[in-house]
């Protein structure tokens, strides 16, 4: 019974341990998004108590040492939310001040984007006061005193989309469910209505990579998409229907490359996937596409509310 006893000790501090190290890793990788969101790097060489009060400090003008460390992501993560009650996060209203007041959005840190900002506006880029406080004042000048509003859109089918690649792909090298990432070259709006600032990402993965072979063989490199992030940063399912190269971004491979399926669209299209006779696909980061995709859900696009 000792030796049982000494066994259920044993596996319960196992079991702590493991779940302590659970609820870490995800405090750490949290934090780790909010600290890039917000200055662009992360402070791994800091504490967490340390870093937790910078980003406090920051954002709402003093830290809260005396609450746990879940209280505190809590709290730090709740100006980002974005939902259907009607709360526009900090994200969603600077990238709708910056494509207000320039038709398009960076993927520059947040305190940089409102540094900017404020000195395009007031010609001082001196940030005074906590981010929310600063982007609230923001909103009351270029805005005069509107509120922004969700409004929920439905695109029609074989939506058009510019994207960028983020990573380099290769029918030699890359693999099938190798994941991938695009982000979008130019936001997505209707009149007044921001859906997609510039910048958004688009995910998929690898669904079939062929190495060339001899006599000819082709290179065979599929794409497929199948998420969109939307202004809260959740994720919208999508479809890639059709895929092409931009009139920008003529490289050798699209000179040629063959099309498989419908007809193509700009230089070269295709549906599903890319091939280069007796060559290799190579897609380096940074090729710009032309994307027709269908995203069956209504997605929310913010706008300045009508004055009454």
């Amino acid at each position: 019974m000792r030796g049982m006893s000494r066994l259920v000790f044993i596996f319960f501090l196992t079991g702590f341990f493991t779940v302590s190290a659970g609820i870490g890793e995800s405090i750490e990788r949290s934090l780790c998004n909010l600290e890039t969101m917000v200055y662009g790097q992360v402070r791994l060489n800091e504490s967490l108590e340390s870093r937790f009060s910078r980003l406090e400090t920051i954002i709402f003008g003093k830290d809260f040492h005396e609450n746990n460390l879940d209280i505190r992501l809590t709290r730090l993560m709740k100006p980002f939310d974005f939902d259907e009650s009607g709360t526009i996060s900090l994200v969603a209203k600077i990238n709708y001040l910056e494509w207000k007041l320039s038709s398009r959005c960076s993927d520059l840190p947040l305190l940089t984007k409102v540094s900017r900002l404020k000195k395009q506006t007031q010609g001082d880029n001196t940030l005074n006061d906590p981010l929310i406080f600063e982007v609230g004042k923001l909103c009351a000048v270029v805005f005069e005193g509107s509120d922004l509003e969700i409004q929920y859109i439905r695109l029609p089918e074989n939506f058009e989309l510019k994207a960028v690649l983020r990573t380099d792909l290769s029918s030699r090298h890359s693999r099938k469910d190798q994941l991938l990432e695009m982000e979008l070259k130019t936001a997505v709006s209707t009149g007044e209505i921001l859906i997609f600032p510039s910048g958004t990402t688009i995910r998929g993965k690898i669904g079939r990579a062929k190495r060339a072979e001899l006599m000819g063989k082709n290179g065979r490199l599929n794409l497929v998409l199948e998420q969109i992030l939307d202004l809260g940063n959740r994720e919208c399912s999508l479809k890639l229907e059709q895929l092409g190269f931009t009139e920008d971004d003529k490289t050798g491979m699209a000179a040629g490359a063959t099309l498989i399926g419908l007809a193509a669209f700009g230089p070269v299209g295709a549906v599903g996937g890319l091939f280069v006779k007796g060559k290799d696909v190579e897609l380096k980061r940074g090729t710009e596409f032309i994307l027709k995709v269908d995203i069956p859900d209504s997605v929310p696009g913010i706008r300045l509310k009508a004055r009454e």
